[in-house]
């Protein structure tokens, strides 16, 4: 930084002495702040948001900026830094450090430079990694002027005047997110009927409202091992009532269940057996009649 801001210096001084650009004298007792906006936030996590880096030049003509901020690598994530809205042409320096949690931004605008009272400097786009109750996005500022390791705000001057004077910093919470759990559907057909039943079961019409399922897992009740899969057939093969469970895990871990019932007679017996039966029944009873003597008529004779 120390050196970019010679540069700075040093092509202004340039300028100067070709008569290309007009300074404007400090006023007395002026000062410039560097802001950002939001300066306070409440956000979930996984959420990103943006933060503006603006410069009040206090009604000075400036012709650099430096940003250099600190935060914490733990609780917040640089995505980006994003300089098409800034209000200097010019960049000097775009760094920002994921380990350390440092950002630097350096940016500049040939004399005249820039007067505002909230120009936007860069804008840093985060993402919120874990909870914080708040977390601190500050600048750097160890007032000695040009130091090339803290921020600064350049006057134009032809000497690179920092006029600096006061920051405001940022302060954002971290909330937990609220993590909702997968929507669990069982379908299973059959639901019920005779021993031995294959019922056909299925997670279809299952989703999760805030990611994917991961897995799930079939419980038929019948102390047959669980098992897995969208689609799966399982055999009841004795008589009983059954409780089929389908358990889901999604991607944050949350975990969810669903149940049907499943009613499995004893085997029936089959039409033709039935048929046996009744005549045999018939023909018993024919004999037992013949041998007692009965006739259709219902009277008794001897034989």
């Amino acid at each position: 930084m120390k050196s970019i801001k010679k540069k700075i210096f040093a092509l202004s001084l340039s300028l100067i002495l070709l008569g290309a650009i007009a300074i404007v004298p400090a006023q007395a007792g002026a000062n410039a702040e560097l802001s950002l906006s939001p300066s306070t936030k409440t956000v979930g996590i996984g959420e990103t948001f943006s933060i503006d880096v603006l410069v009040n030049t206090n009604s000075q003509n400036v012709v650099a900026v430096g940003a250099y901020l600190t935060y914490d690598a733990t609780k917040l994530q640089v995505i980006d830094i994003d300089t098409s809205k800034s209000i200097l042409t010019m960049e000097a320096e775009k760094i920002f450090d994921s380990n350390a949690g440092k950002i630097k931004i350096s940016r500049t605008k040939p004399t005249p430079g820039i007067n505002t009272a909230n120009g936007n400097v860069a804008t840093i786009n985060f993402k919120a990694l874990s909870p914080a109750s708040p977390t601190k996005v500050d600048f750097i500022i160890d007032g000695i002027g040009i130091s090339g390791t803290d921020s600064d705000i350049l006057l134009d001057d032809g000497k690179g005047t920092d006029i600096l004077s006061s920051v405001k910093n940022g302060s954002y919470t971290i909330t937990s997110a609220d993590i909702v759990p997968p929507v669990c559907i069982i379908n299973a057909d059959p639901i019920s009927g005779a021993a031995p039943l294959t019922v056909s079961f299925s997670t279809a019409g299952s989703t999760d409202p805030d990611g994917t399922i991961t897995s799930n897992s079939w419980n038929f009740g019948d102390s047959s091992p669980a098992t897995g899969g969208p689609n799966v057939k399982h055999t009841y093969t004795a008589a009983g009532t059954y409780t089929a469970v389908l358990s889901l895990t999604d991607n944050d871990g949350a975990t969810s269940s669903c149940s049907e019932i499943i009613a499995v007679t004893a085997p029936t017996t089959g039409p033709a057996t039935s048929a046996l039966i009744i005549i045999g029944i018939l023909a018993a009873t024919i004999y037992f009649a013949y041998k007692k003597g009965w006739v259709p008529s219902g009277k008794a004779t001897k034989e």
